[in-house]
Formats: structure tokens, sequence, C-alpha cells
């Protein structure tokens, strides 16, 4: 059984048919959680690994994490469900609030890893949303960040985790991205994938875990820092993704991810 239709039969497994969907779909997410299900307790994101050669202390599903925990509803609960051998303690376990472990017989153990990434998910939410407005919104409303005095986060982090692709580069203290028609027709959305990580890992310091998240949103709260805008350049031509029926979605993860939008009229 492969990956997509295991995931599936284990969301209903897990919740019953009805109360969970596999590879949700959401409107400001390049890629979601595996699961939303929903139980008792209310909504439930689960993030699945099943072996060793997954690597969860990858960038990519450290800012995966991130941005579902900013996108989805406050009190929804993060589970890190491992269905591999032994106790994976990672890096990247600090950005769940529980470690569901899969046994082979029997109830599946259940720990709580704590509430203090909550705490500071809500820290950062609206510092990010504010961000997300400027950049999904008309060029001079963008312009209007220079009221922000100091240095955003990301220049800070000193930007050593920015990936290194042709068609992105570090611009003045921020990412800048361009998409043509050569590049962007099959697919945007894995790139918009790699800006996020670009973007992402370097705004909040997910480099240093926990504790660089929760520097960053003191820094963001006191005023002394604040979060880069960042550019995505579309040149005439580039192609809208076309998987979902949302031709948008992935300029809108993108802006999400805090990289303003320039199509082609307003570049």
């Amino acid at each position: 059984m492969d990956r997509r239709r295991r995931i599936r039969s284990l969301a209903t497994e897990i919740y019953g048919a009805g109360w969970a969907v596999a590879y949700p779909d959401h409107p400001l997410l390049a890629r979601g959680p595996d699961i939303l299900g929903q139980d008792d307790r209310g909504l439930v994101a689960e993030f699945v690994y099943e072996n060793p050669s997954e690597d969860l202390d990858d960038k990519r599903e450290a800012v995966r994490i991130l941005l579902a925990r900013l996108a989805l509803p406050r009190g929804t609960r993060f589970s890190l469900r491992w269905l591999g051998d032994g106790d994976p303690r990672v890096s990247n376990l600090e950005l769940f609030d529980e470690l569901v472990l899969s046994v082979r017989r029997g109830q599946p153990q259940r720990e709580s890893l704590g509430d203090e990434v909550s705490a500071i998910t809500e820290m950062i939410r609206p510092f990010h949303f504010e961000r997300f407005a400027d950049a999904w919104s008309h060029p001079k409303r963008a312009s209007e960040r220079g009221r922000f005095t100091g240095e955003s986060t990301f220049s800070r982090a000193g930007n050593e985790s920015t990936p290194s692709v042709p068609w992105m580069k570090v611009d003045e203290g921020h990412v800048a991205a361009r998409l043509d028609q050569k590049r962007s027709r099959r697919s945007v959305l894995p790139k918009v994938q790699i800006l996020a990580v670009a973007t992402t890992f370097n705004d909040y310091w997910l480099g240093e875990g926990l504790s660089g998240l929760r520097e960053t949103a003191q820094l963001l709260e006191s005023r002394r820092s604040y979060l880069a805008l960042h550019a995505l350049h579309l040149d005439e031509g580039a192609g809208y993704s076309r998987r979902t029926g949302d031709p948008f979605k992935a300029y809108r993860a993108a802006a999400f991810a805090g990289a303003r939008v320039k199509f082609p009229a307003s570049s």
C-alpha cells in the first residue's frame, strides 16, 4: 500500500468515517498536516512518520508544522504519530503538543509534550497575520511597512539556511524569488515550498528550535524587531497551479509564508 492510501486508511481507522480527512487542503498552506481529525477534545492535526529513514529534523518539516500551527484555528492539537520502531527524540518534536506511539498490539501510547509551543504560537500569530495582510494586498499598503524600525528577525538570523537555487536570492535583508513561464508552467507549488523554507526557517529562527522561536516572539512583542516582507516576482506568462481548482492557491501560500506576490501588471 502506498503512503497516500495508507494515510487515508489510517485516518478512518483512528477517527471513524466522516470525522477526519487525509491530506486536507487549506487555502493558505502549500502543504498541511497529513490528517485533520476531530475527537472528543477538539480538532487534531496529525503528522505521520513511518520509518527511521524519514528525516524528522528536516527544515521543510519544521516550516510545514509551524505554518500549519499559524493557519489552523487556536486550540488545534498538534500530534506527531510515530508508526516506526523505537521512540523518536528529534528537534522538531518540540513543535508538537503530543507524541503518539502506535504499537502493533493494544492501544497507542500517548505522551503530552506540554503547551509552551502553543503559547509561543499565539504570541507570534498577530504579527504573522499582519505581515500576511501586507503581502497579499495592494503595493501601496506594503510600502507603509517603512514605519518599522530596527532589524528584521530574518536579518538577525544571518540567512545561513537559505536554499541555493538560481531563481531565488537574498537581497537587502529579504528573500527575492522570480518565476517565469519556463520554470513555473508545470507547477509553482513545489517552488513555493522551497520559498517558504527560505523565509520561515530564518524569520522564526527554527534552526535553534523552540528557544529560537521563543526569542523571536519576544523580539516581536517588544517591537525590537519585525518580520521582513519578502518578494515573489512573476514574469509575464508565469503559469498558475490548477491542481486544486484554486489557481491562486500557490501565490496565497507564498504570501502566508511572507512573500509579497508581484504579478506582471503590478511589478
